[in-house]
């Protein structure tokens, strides 16, 4: 199944320096394909999917989102920065809430600095996510942030 092998590649990854490495790097690519197979599934296996992650899964899609508002503001790409969204619909506030928030409140900067509508995109993200972590994207989509 492409799901396992995606989720043991994310677990064995061992890439030094990931915020600075290049951009794609394998882990990116197996990190992307986790998100997508996450938005092409039907709500009950989303449920499945976030629940199947441990905590290494959960840092990882920190990061992920992390380089992604990075790399989205160097390459002025705001595709990127729903992907970022993405990553932290799939993380679900398992690592650590605080820099969730933190990653959110740069997500919005981001929207600002590169004219993307923050509130859709959030919302949009919002629809994949559970309702704990939809709560909060929503909030950031109403927030004067």
């Amino acid at each position: 199944m492409q799901l396992q092998s995606v989720l043991q590649t994310i677990e064995r990854d061992r890439t030094p320096s990931y915020l600075a490495a290049p951009y794609p790097c394998r882990l990116d690519e197996q990190l992307a394909t986790l998100i997508l197979i996450h938005r092409l599934s039907d709500e009950p296996s989303r449920v499945a999917l976030r629940r199947s992650l441990g905590p290494q899964h959960a840092q990882r899609l920190l990061r992920y989102a992390e380089r992604l508002l990075v790399l989205s503001l160097r390459k002025r790409d705001p595709a990127l920065l729903f992907e970022a969204a993405m990553a932290l619909v799939l993380e679900d506030l398992d690592a650590d809430v605080r820099k969730t928030v933190a990653l959110l409140d740069d997500l919005t900067r981001a929207c600002a600095e590169l004219a993307v509508d923050k509130t859709e995109l959030l919302e949009r993200a919002a629809r994949f996510a559970s309702p704990r972590a939809a709560e909060l994207l929503e909030a950031f989509a109403r927030s004067d942030r």
